[in-house]
């Protein structure tokens, strides 16, 4: 055993050094009960990050996993929560707009990742084609998707709630 590598209790994480890599490599177990793996250039970095991911774990933070994307979990929001909560039409309106509009966008982000500025971006681009309406109702289905991951501590914020829609019309707009 290397110094200063002492013993982990269960479920506490391991951290080893990666001799073909030149890396230091920490394992844990995620929300889902999956191995993960970190890594870092020295002992200490690792150990930093084995330690916030830990503490998000505990928190409830990281239930779909540290790499669920945002197209994986608006898919999930769509079957698990909006087809619940919606009229059968309006459901197929947000799938639409999930479909369309969001995963192309957004889909290939990590969902902890994801930030204000990438909606913003999305927004302006959608502005181009899109109407004023149009760009309002994609806001109001990614700002409901966001909220229940919110809530349900997968992100620690609503990155929508700070993003004006771009909408002339809007009080909001453009600020």
């Amino acid at each position: 055993m290397m110094p200063g590598m002492g013993r982990r209790g269960p479920g506490e994480g391991t951290i080893r050094p990666r001799p073909d890599r030149g890396l230091w490599e920490a394992r844990y177990r995620d929300g889902d009960g999956r191995q993960r793996s970190l890594y870092a250039p020295t002992r200490r970095e690792v150990q930093a990050k084995l330690n916030a991911v830990r503490h998000a774990i505990v928190e409830g933070a990281l239930i779909g996993g540290p790499r669920e994307k945002v197209g994986q979990f608006l898919e999930r929001w769509l079957d698990a929560v909006a087809s619940q909560r919606v009229r059968p039409r309006t459901f197929e309106r947000y799938q639409g707009v999930v479909s369309k509009h969001l995963a192309p966008e957004l889909g290939h982000l990590p969902l902890p990742k994801r930030t204000s500025q990438h909606i913003e971006r999305l927004y302006v681009a959608k502005r181009g084609e899109l109407s004023p309406a149009g760009v309002r109702y994609i806001h109001q289905v990614l700002h409901a998707a966001l909220a229940h991951a919110a809530r349900m501590r997968m992100i620690p914020y609503n990155p929508a709630d700070g993003v004006a829609r771009l909408d002339p019309l809007s009080p909001r707009c453009c600020t």
